[in-house]
């Protein structure tokens, strides 16, 4: 119950609504490498990391971020009944609250008062992420910028160094 509550998506949750997560939820182990979700795949369900680590992943392999204990996986496409708009790897042996979609939908329809915190809290995560989604895109925008300024620097050097190895007809 403690773990529970002290999660983002389910803060603010009292004991009552607590235990009514717990009826609605399997809790499942993952082992290490394990693929757990795929892009474009149907998004029935949700999770959230209590042990272990998790990895999105870009479609060569490379992670693009990782996912510690008490944050939600999956919960975008749970709530809005798009695919999975990434990949997502188990790094380290893990286990994981699983809340599928129509169980938890059931629940908070029956709880307005749940179904309210709930979504204010995925707003909260979900503009977080756009924080950190839009800190790294500047950043890399700064390392292209600094690579092409590094590029151009090289290609007149070059041509500087071209133009004096050619001897002069006088």
């Amino acid at each position: 119950v403690k773990v529970i509550s002290k999660m983002p998506v389910f803060e603010g949750f009292g004991l009552e609504e607590v235990q009514g997560l717990l009826r609605v939820c399997n809790l499942t182990t993952l082992s290490a490498g394990q693929d757990v979700y795929l892009k474009g795949e149907a998004s029935d369900e949700m999770l959230v990391l209590l042990k272990g680590k998790l990895s999105v992943t870009g479609e060569s392999g490379e992670e693009l971020a990782e996912i510690r204990p008490g944050r939600p996986v999956g919960e975008m496409g749970v709530f809005t009944g798009e695919p999975r708009t990434a990949n997502i790897l188990a790094v380290e042996d893990s286990t994981v609250i699983v809340f599928k979609r129509k169980e938890l939908g059931a629940l908070l329809m029956t709880n307005k008062d749940m179904n309210l915190k709930v979504l204010q809290n995925l707003v909260g995560i979900l503009s977080q992420r756009l924080v950190e989604a839009n800190k790294l895109s500047e950043s890399q925008a700064r390392m292209l910028r600094d690579l092409e300024r590094r590029q151009l620097a090289v290609e007149e050097e070059e041509e500087e160094d071209e133009e004096d190895a050619v001897p002069s007809s006088t």
